[in-house]
């Protein structure tokens, strides 16, 4: 980044304009931490300047915000594929960096000054930031900086969580104050902001956080009247899920030693855009134990517009969570009964499985320890490799319908659980003897 930092200065050096990195660049560098996002502010419009260095560098230049004159520069030949945001300084600088949402991330340095040692001493810092970074505080700009757009309330906590810092009583009794504005914010970006949170550290502990401050309660209103009628959720019991499910997901000490390099890489696994399986499991066991009396955390889930196979699993989850519990409890399950909910639940089965798990007595635990087992192994109990296909059969038995091969099929998938056949051959035999192949006519040899 530093390179890159180098490279920024000479093109607008050789320019004749300013520049000046601005808000989370300059916070990131004071708290010594990476520097992830480059967040300029330039002389001229934005985009113009945006597609300079896109024609100078190879990258693509892109119109974030025409009204604020804001663009993205993304330079996807670079190692990283660095994305630098552009905003034209409208006016003076100090006046726009007032108008940031938080103190720490009102600062701006000039270009010129961040290869110097002594960067330091040429901060713009005119809302004490600066200050409020050395006590690890998240403070308002002004009283007003949250209303201007409510996603700034779920910010504050993503940034506490991501930054450890602290969120002191004013800026926590504003946040509670303007909670409900919340869902004047489309639902996408109240998606793109709290999925993050939900990725880090300690997940729950900043629901409880979000609980506390009253920023849960306007997600349940992003439902429709009729979907939602009389119903409330459970944020409480919503919470204690995720806390119970986070437990599992980051200590799972409590699989055999073989599974747990499988859970952890299929915790890591995209689902969606940036969406990780880790966020969506939390944000299911959310949604699951706040909603589950109320029948409706799918409702919750389609609310904040996540993609269709999103919705797809939370559908499933809701779907077969109560057939799942039912499994664990009984004194002895058939091994087809555990195939036929693998094969309900689908790519769902290890999102039911931790969900289980978190409601589950130690005991049973470690019959979902087991079955997770199962699943990642592709054992005839939960992702069978066939031992026969439909073309095996319909070269044995023209006459099959398609229907019928299906039938066969799953049939057949029923026996390899149960263990009543464990080849192709064993498999033959014991379809011979069914009515659909009685029925089917002549055996072709």
């Amino acid at each position: 980044m530093d390179d890159l930092l180098y490279e920024l200065q000479q093109h607008f050096r050789q320019r004749g304009s300013a520049a000046y990195l601005v808000g989370g660049a300059v916070r990131d560098r004071l708290l010594g931490r990476p520097t992830v996002e480059v967040d300029l502010a330039v002389d001229g419009p934005a985009l113009g300047v945006a597609q300079e260095l896109a024609d100078k560098w190879q990258g693509t230049a892109v119109d974030l915000d025409r009204e604020h004159d804001t663009a993205r520069l993304v330079l996807k030949h670079r190692p990283g594929r660095p994305e630098i945001d552009l905003k034209s300084i409208a006016g003076d600088l100090r006046a726009d960096l007032l108008a940031r949402d938080l103190t720490v991330n009102a600062l701006a340095l000039s270009l010129e000054h961040a290869a110097r040692d002594d960067w330091r001493r040429f901060l713009i810092d005119p809302a004490g930031g600066r200050a409020d970074l050395d006590r690890r505080e998240l403070r308002w700009v002004t009283p007003e900086a949250p209303r201007r757009d409510p996603l700034r309330l779920i910010r504050v906590v993503r940034l506490s969580a991501t930054l450890e810092m602290t969120i002191p009583g004013d800026t926590a009794a504003r946040i509670r104050e303007l909670a409900p504005t919340l869902t004047q914010a489309a639902p996408e970006r109240i998606r793109d902001e709290l999925f993050p949170l939900l990725g880090c550290p300690a997940a729950a502990d900043h629901l409880v956080t979000c609980q506390s401050l009253g920023l849960l309660d306007p997600l349940w209103l992003l439902v429709s009247p009729e979907q939602r009628g009389e119903a409330a959720p459970n944020w409480t019991a919503g919470v204690g899920l995720a806390r119970e499910v986070c437990a599992l997901a980051d200590n799972p000490g409590w699989v055999a030693g073989a599974t747990r390099g499988d859970v952890r890489g299929w915790l890591e696994q995209r689902v969606a855009g940036s969406r990780r399986c880790r966020e969506f499991l939390v944000w299911l066991a959310l949604a699951e134990g706040a909603c589950a009396d109320t029948g409706l955390p799918g409702a919750l889930t389609a609310a904040l517009n996540l993609s269709r196979r999103e919705s797809r699993l939370a559908a499933s989850v809701s779907a077969t969570g109560l057939r799942l519990g039912s499994l664990l409890c009984a004194a002895s399950v058939a091994g087809s009964q555990w195939l036929s909910f693998f094969r309900e639940a689908g790519e769902a089965a290890p999102f039911c499985l931790l969900t289980a798990a978190a409601r589950c007595t130690a005991d049973r635990q470690d019959r979902v320890a087991w079955l997770f087992a199962q699943y990642f192994a592709r054992t005839p109990l939960a992702r069978p490799d066939p031992l026969l296909t439909g073309n095996d059969l319909l070269g044995r038995y023209p006459h099959l319908s398609g229907q019928q091969v299906g039938r066969l099929l799953r049939l057949l998938g029923d026996a390899h659980a149960d263990g009543l056949v464990g080849t192709p051959a064993e498999a033959l035999t014991f379809l011979a003897g069914t009515t659909l192949i009685e029925e089917a006519g002549e055996v072709v040899h």
